[in-house]
């Protein structure tokens, strides 16, 4: 017996070749069905940020999403991996060395193909670029521990209305006003407010107007981050501030309040209800109500819920902020209330932002005619652009925008009309009589109520991809205190 021998690789080449085969096709399924669903525009650090925030984040994710997802990517994930192997067997057992060789070469061009889809489609070289920026959000961040407040002699209540998906070019597709009720409110229109990396979905676009700072994908040293309790412990937000001077903070959404760490952010900001679908479903038992995205509760029946608890939270002594997302509105081709025309319930997105504007107007106008609400402030907002599919994506022109429309304010005028998301929280504060100097800048944003000069050149930077280059002064506001990792311990 020979005293050398060989051992067998622990992994064999077609082992491996049969393992990349499953995850090229994983990738090519999955980046084809993300443009399906949410159009091309899908920055990579949004769907690493869905990944990271585990099931937990992801179990009030809409029903025909998920049901899509197992179709379009996992169904024919293992269709083609079934069907690689079975041919590689059937390859195998006829001897056939050629045939061999030449499914291997087109194992090795699909692979191929299927990654420069996949890095295509998941905008993945513009987040490589990003790692390899500088660190402008460092250069140009402004702590709001140093803006100075002061405390207004009467506080005003605040009510921002963040409605799905809302932008300007939805006052003229193909010919049709959408936001006619909208757009018809009172107030101040700003009409170029630009969509800011790290701002294209709805928690991105919710913490970078609460909190002056974009909101990114963690690098994979450093998801274990989101795992604890707190979102951005170290960030300070409007809600924050608003806490300090007293406010009742209430945030009111459809679908439930779980999703993409939308509680873990409200809680950590100091608010102090939380209202979704779980908690809406106790008292409104009518089911059809329970068809938007994540079988969550439709705008119309969300915004009269809206009203009941705005005015019934002004009845307090202490000021109230009553902050909302809807989302009939949601991509790819909404979902109208049953309650809409029927005109618009069979029109897709068309329909549901024609009807949802139309609930918008008459709440704000409901607000407006109530002499209990004199003393508040409303902002209409989108959350963010709509995220289009291919086929819609010629109904919108090239200069697309945000919709932001401060409808009542103490405020004479604005200082501009241009602003992105990390405006919208100076722009509340100064409105509120909060902050002591307007010109001041909070995060990465100033009050489009105040003159700022260069302005213009500020907001390129923050439209570059560098503002969510790797920071450490961005990573710094994602670690707790050790105050904070104390109150952690203890709970």
């Amino acid at each position: 017996m020979s005293i050398f021998y060989t051992r067998k690789p622990f992994v064999t080449e077609s082992t491996m070749l049969t393992f990349s085969v499953f995850v090229a096709s994983f990738l090519l399924f999955l980046s084809r069905w993300v443009v399906a669903s949410y159009g091309t525009d899908v920055a990579f650090g949004q769907f690493l940020f869905h990944i990271q925030v585990g099931l937990a984040g992801n179990e009030g994710a809409d029903a025909a999403v998920i049901t899509s997802f197992l179709k379009s990517v996992v169904g024919y994930t293992l269709a083609t991996t079934l069907i690689y192997v079975a041919l590689r067997v059937f390859i195998r057992r006829k001897s056939a060395h050629q045939a061999y060789k030449a499914l291997k070469a087109l194992s090795l061009v699909f692979i191929v193909f299927s990654l420069s889809v996949a890095t295509l489609n998941l905008n993945l070289k513009d987040y490589i670029q990003t790692k390899f920026g500088a660190d402008l959000f460092t250069a140009l961040y402004q702590s709001p521990q140093n803006v100075e407040l002061v405390s207004p002699t009467q506080p005003r209540n605040l009510i921002l209305l963040y409605v799905e998906s809302l932008e300007n070019n939805f006052k003229d597709i193909e010919g049709q006003n959408l936001i006619k009720p909208i757009e018809a409110l009172p107030g101040f229109h700003v009409s170029g407010f630009r969509q800011a990396p790290g701002t294209n979905w709805s928690i991105a676009g919710m913490v970078a107007s609460q909190c002056a700072i974009p909101l990114k994908g963690f690098d994979p040293n450093d998801w274990n981050v989101f795992k604890q309790d707190q979102f951005l412990p170290s960030a300070l937000c409007l809600g924050d501030i608003l806490n300090n001077f007293g406010y009742e903070q209430i945030f009111l959404t459809g679908p439930e309040v779980e999703f993409a760490g939308v509680s873990k952010f409200y809680n950590t900001h100091h608010f102090d209800q939380l209202i979704g679908r779980n908690e809406v479903k106790k008292f409104i038992k009518d089911k059809d109500l329970f068809t938007s995205w994540g079988w969550g509760l439709h705008d119309d029946s969300l915004l009269d819920l809206a009203y009941d608890i705005a005015v019934d939270t002004a009845k307090s002594s202490k000021p109230f902020n009553l902050t909302i997302l809807t989302t009939d509105n949601h991509t790819p081709h909404g979902l109208p209330s049953p309650r809409c025309e029927v005109q618009e319930r069979k029109t897709s997105i068309e329909g549901a932002v024609k009807c949802s504007s139309r609930s918008v107007g008459q709440f704000v106008e409901r607000i407006l005619k109530n002499k209990l609400l004199d003393n508040t402030d409303i902002v209409v907002m989108g959350d963010h652009l709509f995220m289009a599919i291919p086929e819609q994506e010629k109904k919108f022109s090239n200069d697309r925008t945000v919709y932001f429309k401060y409808v009542r304010t103490n405020k004479v005028g604005l200082a501009r009309t241009d602003m992105t998301h990390f405006d919208v929280a100076p722009t509340i504060l100064d409105s509120l009589g909060l902050m002591k100097d307007n010109t001041q800048k909070f995060g990465l944003g100033y009050s489009v109520f105040a003159p700022v000069d260069n302005y213009l050149e500020l907001q390129s930077k923050n439209l570059s991809l560098e503002i969510i280059s790797p920071s450490t002064r961005y990573d710094a506001l994602w670690q707790l205190s050790p105050e904070q990792n104390q109150t952690n311990i203890n709970k």
